[in-house]
């Protein structure tokens, strides 16, 4: 056994070597292709050069010895090769190194190659950080990383470990047919003694045999129908499923739709009672400004009839100068008459000429801003009719707009209620759907049962029939044997 165990690794180590070998010559020929050949060619060297002397050692080493070896040599290997071109490509050689390992199906070397991996990404990691920081390789995906391989290692040894217990079943079982041989040495003589009871019998089994024959042929061509009916029902039924999956996606949309729609036209009634709302006011608002503007308007009328008052007054005041100036030039002259006399009253009526001048002055200022005032009236009053015709005429459009909101508010709440209807119809019709697909499924299920059952009925019958066909030529044989047994048994009496 120990001697077959050597044998293996050492096949192992030869495939292991040539894999290696291979994989080192496509990664050359790839980076000839985006690199260069003068780059890719050192490395296909060192990829032979490698594989001689892993070659050479297989030749004059245990094999086992030369197992753990080329364990060491990769870990070297990986090291190196990270160490010279540190990137994520050589970093994803130690899960290749691993994978490598894993033929040797021991769980020695794989636990070995993991470790040694796990350590060596660790320290990867931390003596070169800008490699991993470009490619966005944090901590967690170092530690994730590391559980992969550990996992893959608890999994590559329960298959190793499984392997050995294949193995050792192989080598009980190679026992047991020995010890078996040794007992039907043994039985032979038995068989002898038997042969003639069996010479007899044949002759009737193989008649009966060829009637089974016959029956199993004709359950075997009505096997064969039966599946294909069944196989019919079985791609029928596939149709069916396929389209009640497209009807209930179908319908999953359609149910999404009425969904969007239903919180689409809530939003919408909102929208509209909110315009309506808004419009209500707006019209409030220029009712409101109409009355303001009339008032205002009122107003103005009422500054224009007080401005016609003190221009009236103005006038008065006009001539009470106009006079007064006359009086003052009339007493002006009677005092030049008077001489000495009425230098006194001369005084008096120049200084009552002044005051009358300056009257006459301060009224035509007066009349001035009357006037501007005047035609300041007259503006705003057009102003204000133009404005009352605007706020007449917003009025009016808020009036046309308000009940063009009535009826979208209207038309609004008839959408919701039969978006609320599709809503709920769909849903219900998604459960029946559901439920159908449910079935289908089901009668899937069964149908393939069937034609799977039906398969291995109908591939039972045809073993059957083979053994049948197996046995009547067995059958002839053994009439042979069984003669020839029996004339041996009369020579050896």
């Amino acid at each position: 056994m120990e001697n077959d165990y050597k044998q293996i690794i050492k096949r192992k180590n030869k495939i292991v070597t040539i894999t290696l070998l291979i994989c080192i010559v496509l990664r050359g020929l790839v980076e000839a292709f985006f690199i260069g050949l003068n780059d890719s060619i050192p490395l296909m060297l060192a990829g032979l050069v490698l594989a001689g002397i892993i070659l050479l050692l297989t030749r004059f080493f245990d094999p086992v010895v030369v197992m753990y070896l080329f364990t060491f040599i990769l870990a070297v290997i990986v090291f190196m090769v990270m160490n010279g071109f540190p990137n994520m490509i050589n970093f994803m050689q130690c899960f290749l190194a691993i994978f490598f390992i894993v033929l040797y199906e021991d769980i020695r070397p794989i636990v070995i190659e993991s470790i040694c991996m796990a350590l060596e990404m660790i320290y990867f990691y931390y003596r070169y950080p800008k490699v991993f920081s470009i490619n966005n390789f944090g901590v967690d995906s170092l530690w994730v990383a590391v559980v992969y391989i550990f996992s893959g290692m608890l999994i590559f040894v329960s298959l190793s470990r499984l392997t050995r217990e294949q193995i050792n079943n192989l080598h009980e079982i190679g026992e047991k047919s020995h010890r078996e041989n040794r007992k039907s040495s043994r039985l032979l003589d038995e068989i002898g003694k038997s042969a003639t009871a069996l010479g007899a019998s044949s002759g009737k089994i193989n008649t009966s045999v060829i009637n089974t024959s016959e029956a199993v042929s004709q359950i075997n061509e009505a096997a064969e129908s039966v599946t294909k009916m069944v196989e019919d029902d079985a791609e029928s039924t596939k149709s069916i499923q396929s389209m009640v999956k497209d009807s209930v996606v179908m319908i999953d949309d359609m149910n999404s739709i009425s969904h969007e729609m239903y919180d689409s036209s809530i939003d919408t009634d909102q929208k509209v009672r909110e315009g309506a709302s808004g419009i209500s006011s707006l019209s409030g608002e220029m009712s409101t400004l109409s009355e303001k503007m009339d008032s205002v308007e009122k107003s103005v009328s009422d500054l224009g009839d007080k401005v016609s008052s003190i221009e009236n007054i103005l006038a008065t005041l006009d001539d009470i100068s106009e006079q007064t100036s006359l009086l003052s030039l009339n007493a002006s002259i009677e005092a030049a008459r008077a001489g000495e006399q009425g230098r006194g009253f001369a005084v008096v009526a120049e200084q009552i000429r002044n005051l009358a001048d300056n009257s006459s002055q301060f009224t035509k200022q007066i009349h001035n801003i009357i006037g501007e005032i005047e035609t300041s009236t007259t503006e705003v009053r057009t102003e204000i009719g133009s404005g009352q015709e605007s706020v007449r005429i917003c009025t009016e459009h808020a009036e046309k707009v308000n009940k063009h909101f009535e009826k979208i508010s209207k038309n609004t709440g008839i959408v919701l209620d039969q978006a609320k209807t599709i809503a709920e119809n769909a849903k219900e019709l998604n459960g029946q759907m559901q439920a159908t697909m449910n079935n289908v499924n089901a009668i899937s299920e069964t149908t393939v049962s069937t034609s799977a059952a039906m398969e291995e009925i109908l591939a039972s019958i045809s073993n059957l029939n083979d053994d049948m066909n197996n046995v009547v030529e067995g059958y002839k044989g053994i009439e042979g044997i069984t003669k020839d047994l029996i004339d041996a048994s009369v020579k050896q009496d």
